[in-house]
């Protein structure tokens, strides 16, 4: 079993944001200590030129001396201002390190972290259990024990164990504040792709520092190579000419003709020899005949390469990039992922055409029952999951809050829209997925909720097709439920036509409702999202 010692990710990454606190104050009161002794300097300075003397000479060059003092003070402000700028821009890079530090990799180390902590402790309470166990026998069996002084082992044992639980238990505590600190730090959207980007350009800097050191790696085995085999060629040409020098020789013993074979005629290796410098051996390359491309495959490899320039760049200029694995960040699902490339998203790449869902209605119209209301149930009971539905309303503009949950502005028109759920926006919802409750307009200045009869059609169309669209993508059942009013009025002619059949006369209709009289309650079915009311 582990203990505290081998769980300091975490605390690596608390000293890492402590030191970025703690170093703000230290370089405020290095400004100040700066601006202190610039003040004493040109105090001195300024004393000098208040000195008057009787002597003549003096009074000539007074003025030469004034002007000399001046170039002084003026040096020394302008010493001051380039030192109190570069301490300034220390002062707001651990500022952005500190506000920038809730990235989702530091979140998952600290929730991982604690998890494995929290796994530990129930081990350590097993073990502490058995152990009681064991003291509870021993005193069991009387006086004849093999182990008089066993007693005393188990207790030690017991002690180390309430040890390791105490500490672990303190340690889960501290990990759980530094994270709710982390997540108590509010971003807008903007920050929220600064963040994004800055880790993405860190992580590129680890990738590329590992290949550079691969690559480092690799050239010294490729010269070791290279060394081996010209050692080894040498070695064999050496071999050769021995040998042909002693044919030769026998040869010339048995009398036989040697010029005839020298006078032989070969057809001559159409290639060339160079010298490779990086290798320090002779290279011999045949001659290739090279065919020129043709214009227009030329022209196409350019305008692929030059498409390809332009998604990555509309791609990285929203803030996104590559991990450490390659994987490119996916913005509809809020996290990296090893299948997803914005050459085949259809949002960076305009020459890819998006599926398009069939839908009858261009806008969704708000219905009789909903213009006197503050809110709107049309989506209500769905259940959601949290970051499949940030990673979709992310790229619509929606931010998620604290305290009122995901929220859109307008400000233009001066309205939020906000979509309530019991959710948790910050967190992974690992027991079980949330559940929408309703959508709500509120006055920005007045923040008073808003009927919806007061709300611009566009914009209340606009909000319900995200909605739509969250629910379609992020629905827990993974099965989009199709709540548009061109499938609830479907759903109501299948369902009148089909009633009959099975002599069900206890039903009837209203424009979005099944109304079912039963034999205990009265219920109400929603015909587009399933929400049963009694």
């Amino acid at each position: 079993m582990r203990s505290v010692k081998d769980f300091q990710e975490t605390q690596k990454l608390m000293d890492e944001y402590k030191s970025y606190n703690d170093k703000v104050p230290e370089l405020e009161n290095k400004i100040e200590i700066n601006n202190k002794k610039s003040a004493v300097k040109i105090e001195k300075l300024e004393e000098q030129l208040k000195m008057t003397y009787s002597d003549a000479e003096f009074e000539i060059d007074r003025e030469s001396l004034q002007q000399e003092i001046n170039n002084q003070i003026e040096k020394e402000k302008e010493s001051l201002e380039a030192e109190n700028s570069k301490v300034e821009a220390e002062i707001k890079e651990n500022k952005e390190n500190s506000k920038y530090f809730r990235t989702d990799t530091n979140i998952k180390t600290i929730t991982m972290e604690i998890k494995e902590m929290q796994k530990e402790v129930q081990k350590y309470k097993m073990e502490l259990a058995k152990k009681e166990i064991e003291l509870q026998e021993f005193y069991a069996e009387g006086e004849e024990h093999e182990d008089p002084l066993k007693w005393q082992k188990i207790y030690k044992e017991k002690d180390e164990l309430n040890k390791n639980i105490n500490e672990l238990t303190a340690k889960i505590e501290e990990y759980t504040k530094f994270k709710e600190e982390l997540l108590s730090i509010e971003l807008t959207a903007d920050e929220y792709k600064k963040m994004f980007a800055r880790e993405a350009e860190k992580q590129n800097k680890e990738v590329n520092k590992d290949s550079k050191e691969r690559t480092d790696e690799e050239v010294n085995k490729e010269e070791e190579l290279a060394w081996k085999e010209h050692d080894d060629k040498e070695k064999s040409n050496e071999r050769t000419e021995t040998e042909e020098e002693k044919e030769a020789t026998e040869k010339w013993m048995n009398g036989e003709d040697i010029e005839k074979e020298t006078k032989k005629e070969t057809k001559k290796d159409r290639t060339r020899k160079t010298i490779d410098p990086n290798l320090h051996k002779e290279v011999v390359t045949p001659e290739l005949k090279i065919e020129p491309k043709k214009e227009d495959e030329t022209q196409k490899t350019a305008e692929a390469s030059k498409e390809i320039d332009e998604v990555l760049q509309k791609y990285k200029n929203e803030g996104f990039g590559q991990n450490a694995l390659g994987w490119y960040f996916n913005p509809w699902i809020d996290e990296y992922d090893a299948t997803y490339d914005p050459h085949n998203d259809a949002s960076y790449n305009p020459n890819i055409k998006k599926e398009e869902k069939e839908d009858s209605h261009k806008e969704d119209v708000k219905t009789e029952e909903e213009l006197n209301m503050e809110h709107s149930l049309r989506y209500a009971g769905n259940q959601i999951q949290t970051k499949k539905t940030l990673g979709c309303l992310k790229a619509r503009h929606w931010v998620a809050d604290i305290e009122d949950g995901l929220q859109k502005v307008y400000y233009k028109e001066n309205i939020v829209a906000r979509i309530y759920a019991l959710a948790d926006w910050f967190s992974p919802s690992d027991i079980e997925a949330p559940t929408l409750e309703w959508v709500v307009f509120t006055d920005r200045k007045k923040e008073k909720d808003l009927k919806l009869k007061e709300i611009p059609d566009i914009l209340f169309s606009e909000v319900m097709r995200d909605v739509d669209m969250a629910v379609s993508v992020a629905h827990a059942g993974g099965v989009d439920p199709e709540t548009s009013h061109s499938t609830v009025e479907m759903r109501k002619a299948i369902a009148e036509f089909t009633l009959p059949l099975f002599r069900l006369t206890n039903v009837t209709f209203t424009k979005n409702h099944a109304l079912i009289e039963g034999k205990r309650a009265n219920y109400t079915v929603h015909l587009g999202s399933g929400v049963v009311h009694q």
